[in-house]
């Protein structure tokens, strides 16, 4: 059967459209599994998600870690990891706490992770370092993350090694965010 050069044009972009479309889907499956389905549910009593985080938990307070908590691990996790980062300044590293048992279900306000490793924030210290932006209003994302895995780090990795080493273990996670602007909420 022959096609006309016009049929011929025709079937080759609708062609070209149906690979698109299937890289594209396959591109979105593939970040999916990188970072894990968001089922698992997380909060903190106090700020709501996309509200602005209040001054007792910035540089410009008392500087502590809010309360929160998460639900829905899926079975089968083998440990938990939480990231506070600030969007708006390359990721900058808040917090990051890895290897949490995955029966624990929250850190306490100004507490201690129960079990686990604490890393070193982007201070280059351990722990908690609330957001502290040098200019403008900032979005700090806390996310929870359940892995397949227990991570085979040392206490004190950082951000970058956490996330090197949950690469492809990701089973699931959560996120929230606020918002900050030094000098007040």
């Amino acid at each position: 059967m022959t096609h006309t050069p016009n049929q011929e044009s025709f079937m080759r972009s609708r062609l070209g459209g149906i690979v698109a479309v299937a890289a594209l889907a396959l591109a979105a499956c593939g970040s999916t599994q990188e970072e894990g389905r968001a089922t698992i549910r997380f909060a903190t009593p106090s700020f709501s998600d996309g509200a602005a985080i209040p001054v007792t938990y910035t540089c410009d307070g008392e500087n502590k870690n809010p309360g929160i908590s998460w639900a829905n691990v899926p079975e089968g996790a083998k440990s938990l990891v939480v990231l506070m980062e600030d969007r708006d300044a390359d990721n900058f590293p808040h917090w990051v706490v890895y290897n949490l048992p995955p029966t624990v279900t929250g850190i306490a306000e100004g507490g201690a992770p129960e079990g686990g490793n604490v890393g070193l924030n982007g201070f280059n210290k351990p722990g908690y370092g609330g957001p502290c932006p040098p200019s403008g209003r900032h979005r700090y994302f806390f996310s929870v993350f359940a892995l397949d895995t227990v991570l085979a780090l040392p206490d004190g990795a950082t951000r970058d090694q956490v996330r090197a080493a949950m690469k492809g273990h990701v089973m699931s996670r959560g996120t929230f965010m606020g918002s900050y602007q030094k000098g007040g909420a």
